[in-house]
């Protein structure tokens, strides 16, 4: 199969998302903060003057020369307007300025922060300045690039899942246990809840009611409460001398001699008869070691 294509396709795809997403943050800058802004300009000798002076076109090129800064830096809507307070009230001193392709009406309907601050001279109040500001085009532009990194992350795993799924091998069965294997588990299980130290290891066993004393290859001992037809289900080379013991002939460790068997473990050799009506189970070739 011709993984080719694909790969190439997913490869191009992270790379545009990436220089995308680069572009994009050197662009993006915090906001600047619209009320220390304003704060600044007011107190400004140079503004305080034209205020003072009611000099309406040099307040206008102002507020247009800021809400045009602030546009181009992040290109965040905002419009504001200022009153001028007079002697005599004239509806003429009042000035409102809009970012480039921003009205006042239509940034009042979906308006994302708002606020105003006093102009004074001292203790005497000269005005207010009130602002209405929307999302910058970079909060769009951000949910656009979580977007692209979404589709192209699922594209990648989509892929990955594709050509590992038309090249997986065949699934194989595994045997597992049967139920006559998984009875006698259970029941030693139950019967032994505080600790289950039980392994392939041990070499003999044997029956006291209603425990099974082992002893292990490395000639540890463990005792467990079960029964000794539980362990044979469970152990197929476990073989009886007696009506009360058993070994473990899968261990490899015993030796035939006579009616006698010798298992041997780390700390030495043990010897144990075997019961004549038992002895028929040691007669195969293939179980003397």
């Amino acid at each position: 199969m011709n993984y080719r294509k694909p790969v190439i396709l997913a490869v191009s795809i992270i790379c545009l998302a990436g220089l995308f997403s680069s572009i994009l943050m050197n662009k993006l800058q915090p906001p600047p903060d619209t009320r220390i802004f304003l704060n600044n300009m007011v107190s400004s000798y140079t503004f305080q003057d034209d205020v003072y002076l009611l000099n309406l076109p040099a307040l206008k090129n102002r507020l247009t020369a800021w809400v045009s800064h602030l546009y181009d830096i992040n290109q965040q809507p905002i419009c504001l307007s200022a009153q001028f307070i007079t002697l005599v009230e004239d509806p003429a001193l009042a000035v409102s300025v809009c970012s480039p392709g921003t009205t006042l009406s239509e940034l009042a309907t979906h308006a994302h922060d708002s606020g105003a601050i006093d102009m004074r001279l001292g203790e005497r109040k000269l005005g207010t300045i009130e602002w209405l500001t929307g999302r910058s085009l970079d909060f769009y532009l951000l949910g656009v690039l979580l977007l692209c990194f979404t589709l192209s992350g699922t594209l990648i795993v989509a892929l990955g899942y594709w050509l590992f799924s038309t090249n997986a091998p065949p699934q194989t069965e595994q045997p597992g246990l049967s139920i006559d294997t998984l009875r006698p588990l259970y029941r030693i299980m139950s019967s032994n809840r505080r600790t289950m130290a039980f392994h392939d290891n041990w070499v003999y066993g044997e029956r006291a009611h209603p425990y099974i004393n082992f002893i292990n290859l490395d000639g540890s001992r463990l005792r467990l409460r079960a029964s000794l037809s539980d362990i044979a289900a469970l152990f197929p080379g476990t073989r009886y001398i007696n009506r009360r013991a058993i070994i473990n002939t899968a261990a490899g460790v015993h030796q035939i001699q006579g009616q006698k068997v010798i298992l041997k473990i780390k700390t030495g050799d043990l010897e144990y008869d075997i019961d004549p009506q038992y002895q028929e189970l040691f007669t195969s070739p293939l179980q003397l070691i």
